[in-house]
């Protein structure tokens, strides 16, 4: 698989990936889909990740991988019942070209660069790596335009998976920014000063931080499993997401067990959360945002 990132600029500067961007190389390949039987907004993180990995899991079983952990036929996990039993292998071992934009993920055939499937951002619901045997391996769930959802899974090279995983998530995070910088142009035009919950949460987290080194923790309104530690730093405001797309609890630097124990670890420490180009320390908890 090739990895090309398309409109990837103009980044949010308030709210930071903790880790740094990474350059993306090739890959290998287009494995195949399993049909999701169920809505993925209905699950919580913890299942949808679940039902990504049990896809890589049986389409690269029914594509001839051979993974090194080895399962016995239907010991799948639980929620094996929320995606198909057989796999489509339609195009499985064809050498692709990712194609990362905040309007879609688009694959192409590497060989003549016919698009062999175009998956508007709007239709997809989750992305993950693999876990263990299969962390070279990566899902996604999107609807097709027969609104039928399936959930895609590619190879890639080693160590490249969660590179690809942490772009989707910007790609999102991009679409995001480019609709509410859209949405205040309209409301500017109309004399209108609504907001959407983002930005009303976003301005009461910051009205609570009054002092440098106060700290909130609060979940994301637009990114399902998400949390924002919103933190005041030298009369500035960051805003930094704690899990990584593995569904890990981390910083650039460490991993932890929990948010909590990210909090008591540099709070307790007065160690600095040091994100890109900035430090935050944590001093003064604030009520979460309700």
């Amino acid at each position: 698989m090739i990895l090309t990132q398309s409109k990837m600029a103009n980044a949010d500067e308030e709210t930071r990936w903790i880790h740094s961007d990474t350059d993306l190389l090739s890959g290998h390949g287009y494995l195949g889909s399993v049909e999701v039987l169920c809505s993925m907004k209905s699950l919580d993180f913890d299942s949808r990740t679940r039902v990504a990995r049990d896809s890589i899991r049986l389409v690269c079983t029914a594509a001839g991988v051979t993974l090194r952990e080895r399962r016995k036929p239907g010991a799948f996990s639980n929620d094996q019942s929320m995606i198909a039993t057989q796999a489509n292998l339609t195009h499985s071992h064809t050498p692709v070209e990712l194609i990362i934009s905040t309007d879609a993920l688009v694959l192409k055939r590497k060989n003549d660069s016919q698009i062999l499937c175009s998956h508007r951002m709007e239709g997809i619901s989750f992305a993950s790596a693999g876990e263990h045997d299969t962390k070279d391996y990566i899902a996604y769930v999107a609807k097709d335009n027969m609104n039928k959802r399936a959930c895609h899974v590619l190879s890639c090279e080693a160590n490249e998976s969660l590179d690809v995983i942490t772009t989707i998530g910007q790609a999102f995070e991009l679409r995001y920014n480019e609709y509410m910088q859209t949405q205040r142009q309209t409301n500017e035009q109309h004399g209108s000063f609504k907001s959407s919950d983002h930005d009303r949460q976003l301005s009461r987290a910051e009205r609570l931080l009054t002092h440098n080194g106060d700290f909130l923790v609060r979940e994301s309104v637009k990114i399902p499993g998400q949390f924002i530690l919103s933190g005041r730093c030298q009369s500035h405001f960051k805003h930094l997401l704690l899990v990584d797309p593995e569904g890990a609890i981390r910083t650039k630097d460490y991993e932890f067990d929990s948010i909590q124990h990210l909090i008591s670890y540099h709070k307790s420490g007065q160690i600095p959360i040091v994100s890109a180009d900035s430090e935050l320390l944590l001093e003064t908890p604030i009520l979460r945002v309700k």
